[in-house]
């Protein structure tokens, strides 16, 4: 007999008892639900939202700055701002709820109403030594009515980019392009009828990126251009990143080999080679340079495998007794690099048939 257990985190705290000790060493399985973040509370209320005929999203930053509601973050513990939600709240739990039967919702409202006019609102505060509705007529006076929103629902939401330029949305994070979290903080996501993900500025309308909704979770969907920086245009990145070379002439012509093998992938040869320039020193990059443009090793790879190789050797050089102050690549040194045409021994088919029938 298999028996499942489903209650709130109280249940957990429970078993943690000494006295349920032995309850608690016979469960197999478990699986605790965590709490829910910013996005995925917006995303739950305004799902539920929908299902109930709402057609405003009351969560948006827009229905805040139409409104005019000014929000102010409380300190934690004030008992003098914060504590007054909780505060009524509490209030009534213990003083409405508490001992009272309810048979249905409208049995709740007239008990409720009759409760207010005695007790809530009836009796006199010992804060303000006033009764709250004597205090509610006054304060009525100055009070402004709230503005209906002319909201065209287009089941859209507004979701903020995170730093690693991606959105949450249904437990799973879509990649935008490079630099969206500095350009667009919030950006507009729809999901459309062929059952993707448009993600959009909502000024513009520009759409950053379209995806296919995964119906996993906890996934990382991603557009490999995403990654690509394209604020800079192929003539200028090339310019930037050749300025850290001594030899522009070398430096040119490296670039324009890569450009005639890899015309589709040019930016992201020359983002890997901007990786290099990042960690590593002139002399570094120009000894790579120069031993790539000698052995013919055109492609980023490679220039990234002959700068770690430089780096390892300069490294074991320094460290050395008889260590000297400069260091350039030997013929040894060219020998342990990667050759692209390189081939493989061959051996004849005879021998590998000879070691399957054994020794005789």
């Amino acid at each position: 007999m298999a028996l499942i257990l489903v209650s709130q985190s109280e249940l957990w705290d429970g078993l943690r008892l000494q006295s349920f000790a032995a309850i608690r060493q016979r469960i197999d399985i478990q699986f605790k639900l965590g709490h829910y973040d910013r996005a995925q509370v917006g995303e739950y209320v305004a799902k539920y939202l929908i299902c109930a005929g709402v057609d405003q999203q009351f969560f948006l930053q827009q229905f805040v700055n139409e409104v005019k509601f000014k929000v102010v973050l409380c300190r934690k513990a004030d008992p003098e701002s914060k504590g007054r939600v909780e505060n009524t709240v509490g209030f009534i739990k213990k003083n409405f709820v508490i001992h009272r039967v309810f048979h249905n919702i409208d049995s709740w409202n007239e008990q409720c109403q009759h409760w207010l006019g005695r007790t809530g609102n009836g009796k006199i505060h010992n804060g303000t030594k006033r009764r709250p509705a004597d205090v509610f007529l006054l304060e009525k006076q100055h009070m402004r009515q709230v503005s209906l929103l002319n909201h065209n629902s287009n089941n859209s939401i507004t979701r903020s980019v995170r730093k690693d330029n991606t959105v949450l949305f249904l437990s799973n994070r879509y990649t935008v392009p490079l630099g969206t979290y500095q350009k667009h903080p919030e950006v507009q996501i729809m999901r459309n009828k062929e059952n993707k993900l448009i993600i959009y500025v909502k000024e513009t309308g520009e759409v950053l990126a379209s995806h296919s909704i995964s119906p996993d979770k906890g996934q990382l969907i991603r557009n490999t251009s995403h990654q690509r920086d394209r604020s800079k245009g192929l003539k200028e990145l090339m310019e930037v990143v050749g300025s850290h070379f001594t030899n522009s002439e070398m430096t040119q012509m490296y670039f324009q080999e890569l450009r005639k093998r890899y015309p589709r992938y040019l930016r992201d040869q020359l983002s890997i080679i901007k990786k290099c320039i990042d960690v590593s020193s002139v002399e570094v990059l120009d000894d790579s340079l120069a031993l790539c443009m000698e052995r013919q090793l055109f492609s980023a790879n490679d220039f990234q495998d002959v700068v770690q190789l430089l780096k390892r050797q300069r490294q074991v050089n320094m460290n050395s007794p008889n260590a000297i102050a400069e260091t350039k690549p030997t013929s040894a040194d060219v020998e342990e690099l990667p050759l692209l045409n390189a081939e493989a021994k061959q051996r004849p088919f005879d021998q590998y048939v000879a070691i399957m029938e054994g020794v005789k």
